[in-house]
């Protein structure tokens, strides 16, 4: 009996043994089974992957080196990410990887995928329809790309996703309203910086967190879903055309809303008739958490500070609200955001004096183009200890009571980058206190007020140019460029010398004018002389010998001796032992040309032309008048020469000779480079004007000693031009100083008989 039972228990543990051994095989070839399909799942997805690096345009041949055949580990290669069982691709991470070239449809065969991060590339080309295989994605980031084309409705088969990013491309179109109303877990959509028109879709997801369309081309009004969105974070809808009242009803009692960017929508405007602001900064007041907004240039107005106007805002950080037409005083409450780090009220209507209660957490402040007034609240801004910029110009602030200058208070501001006060009403003395800024200040602008004084030659005076000081014409020293000596004789001032040389060349013109309008009273005059002028005749030859000197003239301006012979034919001129003005003008000391000359040879110069165009009997276009044709003899008498490329006009009977026409320089370029009026170079036929322009040039040239062809005028800049943008205020940056320095090494009494 007992050999019984031990033969019974011993074929129940073999029974039992063989029945787990036939298990375990089993679960052996289950798992060899499961392993083999997940490895050929792999290898599926690893071709899709180097087909997918096939399609791209890679940088190097560098760039993705792990992909290829020879590598077995799929989840380990760059950027990709595999589930938990290593079975599936599910994320694929290819930002900034310098990729260019289209987005591969292929991609849509990693059905698994539930990330894809391909911005800061250079992708180009449409997005792919095949996207919307990937029905398990949750984020998409095209961002920062070229893509082109609008964005596919197909993508609102992604229903899972919720980060949707796609922006700074070139996308077009209107915004698929189906994409809003099927992908209910959006939660972060970022279409900014693209060319999408139309309006912003009316349906969507109340779970949008982030949305972010700013710069765009959308119109309408924002959407009322959004009034839905309870925990709506940022709405950035910054320069598009939307058209809409500030979304007073939208933002109220957003706990959550920390960032309101509405700039440059200019068609937005304030309620009743853009002339009340309390309802929008009541509903802002109530977004306990909101820390920036943005609304400039949306065409608000309105008086800002009227009674009923709160603010209460302890954590606001930043508020723009530039370039509206806001009006009135900045209010008090200002002062309650307590944590306001930059406050742009630029470019609108505001009036009175600045707040005295702004906070002294400020770090950037723009107060310009406003209309300003009163004193600057340098002792609340000297507590700003993190002030970086300050802006205050083009307004009519002033300074201190007593001294109406700068307080030195504001020498306490440490950290001040940018300071700008130009264009106030500023005045007084420079204080020294202002040496102490540091050395991190890299604008600073006092021009355009009333300042007077030395200008400090150390500290941050001396790190910045004259450019900062313009506009205040009592200040003085090296910086500025003006010398502080006192008590100098008016007809030695810089004003005075600038003064003639101006009153000189316009002499010189209004002379020619004259000459010009007067011509027909002394034609009669001329018809009588002109017998006179041909009688005489050289013995031997026939034609006339002519020899003019204009009566009215002191000196002989225009000296012409023609001889005619059968075998020969001159011009002949006296000896001119000084040579060229261009040579006397650019001599060095002593022979120098002093002011008295200069004056008189322009004088002579225009009686010269005047004679050539209107008095004498073959009228003539001098059409090379320059320095070098223009002589001068010892005693300064100034001769017209060079008569090579002049045109006959009319003959001597006062009646166009068309045969002197053709025989002058017809087809030929008339005068020298610098010289020549513009019109010439478009083939305009020479006029007397011509000769009035090169004698205006040359009169410059005299002003300023330098010629018209100076390396100095390249890139579009020309003698005039230069003069021209001297003309206000720096006429004493473009005179010669030689005449100054001669005139004020004469005493007054060698002064008088000069003048």
């Amino acid at each position: 009996m007992a050999v019984r039972l031990a033969a019974i228990l011993l074929l129940l543990h073999l029974t039992r043994f063989h029945a787990m051994a036939a298990a375990a095989g089993e679960r052996r070839a289950g798992t060899i089974v499961w392993q083999q399909h997940r490895r050929q799942v792999l290898l599926q997805e690893k071709a899709t992957l180097l087909a997918l690096k096939r399609s791209l345009t890679l940088p190097s041949p560098s760039a993705l080196a792990d992909w290829n055949e020879s590598n077995g580990d799929v989840c380990g290669l760059t950027g990709v990410a595999c589930d938990w069982r290593r079975q599936h691709v599910i994320g694929l991470s290819l930002g900034d990887k310098n990729i260019s070239g289209p987005v591969p449809p292929v991609i849509g065969n990693l059905t698994r995928l539930k990330s894809l991060d391909m911005s800061r590339n250079f992708l180009a080309g449409q997005i792919p329809a095949e996207l919307s295989n990937l029905r398990g994605l949750e984020v998409l980031d095209l961002g920062h790309n070229q893509l082109s084309g609008g964005i596919p409705p197909s993508l609102s088969e992604l229903a899972n996703m919720y980060y949707l990013s796609l922006k700074d491309n070139q996308l077009s179109g209107p915004i698929p309203a189906v994409l809003f109303k099927n992908c209910t877990s959006l939660g972060l959509v970022d279409f900014g910086n693209n060319d999408l028109s139309g309006e912003i879709p009316l349906e969507a997801s109340e779970n949008i967190l982030v949305l972010n369309l700013y710069s765009n081309m959308l119109t309408g009004k924002l959407p009322w879903w959004l009034a839905n969105c309870t925990y709506l974070y940022l709405l950035d809808v910054e320069d598009n055309s939307l058209t809409d009242e500030l979304p007073s009803g939208i933002i109220a009692g957003k706990r959550q809303l920390k960032y309101l960017h509405l700039s440059n929508n200019y068609r937005f405007s304030s309620h009743d008739g853009n002339t009340n602001l309390e309802p929008f900064f009541a509903a802002v007041s109530n977004c306990s958490q909101i820390l920036g907004i943005e609304a400039g240039a949306v065409g608000m107005g309105a008086e800002w500070d009227s009674p009923g106007f709160h603010l209460r805002l302890a954590k606001l950080e930043q508020l723009s609200l530039s370039n509206n037409a806001l009006r009135g005083m900045i209010p008090a409450c200002i002062g309650n955001a307590t944590s306001l780090g930059e406050l742009d009220l630029s470019s609108n209507a505001l009036s009175r004096s600045i707040l005295s209660g702004i906070g002294t957490g400020l770090v950037n402040l723009y107060l310009q183009n406003n209309q300003l007034s009163g004193e600057i609240p340098a002792n609340r801004l000297a507590e700003c200890i993190r002030l970086l910029h300050l802006d205050l110009s083009n307004n009519s602030l002033t300074g201190e009571p007593r001294s109406g200058t700068i307080s030195p208070q504001i020498g306490l501001c440490r950290e001040l980058e940018v300071l700008d006060l130009s264009h106030n009403l500023l005045s007084g003395v420079l204080p020294g206190r202002l040496q102490q800024f540091p050395d991190r200040l890299k604008h600073f602008n006092l021009s355009y007020n009333d300042f007077v004084g030395h200008v400090p030659d150390t500290g941050v005076f001396a790190d910045f140019t004259f450019l900062s000081y313009i506009g205040n014409p009592r200040l003085c020293g090296s910086v500025v460029r003006r010398n502080c000596q006192r008590h100098r004789p008016w007809y030695q001032s810089r004003k005075y010398l600038v003064a003639m040389f101006v009153c000189a060349a316009v002499l010189a013109f209004v002379l020619t004018i004259l000459c010009a309008v007067g011509a027909w009273k002394i034609r009669d005059w001329l018809a009588a002389m002109r017998e006179d002028m041909f009688r005489g005749r050289r013995s031997g030859g026939s034609s006339p010998v002519m020899k003019y000197k204009y009566p009215r003239i002191t000196y002989q301006e225009l000296i012409i001796t023609v001889c005619s012979l059968a075998d020969f034919k001159a011009l002949v001129l006296p000896f001119m032992v000084k040579g060229s003005l261009e040579r006397c003008l650019y001599a060095g000391p002593p022979a120098e040309l002093s002011l008295v000359h200069r004056v008189n040879i322009c004088s002579d110069i225009a009686e010269g032309v005047a004679y050539l165009h209107h008095h004498s009997p073959v009228k003539v276009i001098h059409c090379d008048l320059k320095p070098s044709n223009v002589l001068i003899n010892d005693d300064m008498t100034v001769l017209v020469s060079d008569f090579g490329i002049s045109r006959l006009v009319m003959s001597v009977g006062g009646v166009a000779n068309p045969a002197d026409v053709d025989a002058s320089t017809a087809n030929m370029l008339c005068g020298s480079i610098g010289y020549i009026p513009p019109e010439y170079g478009y083939g305009s036929n020479p006029a007397t004007m011509g000769d009035v322009y090169s004698f205006g040039v040359l009169v410059m040239e005299m002003v300023t000693r330098k010629k018209p062809t100076d390396d100095m005028f390249e890139g579009g800049l020309s003698l005039h031009k230069w003069v021209k943008s001297h003309y206000h205020g720096r006429a004493d940056a473009v005179v010669d100083q030689a005449p100054a320095r001669m005139v004020m090494d004469q005493t007054p009494e060698s002064f008088v008989p000069c003048a």
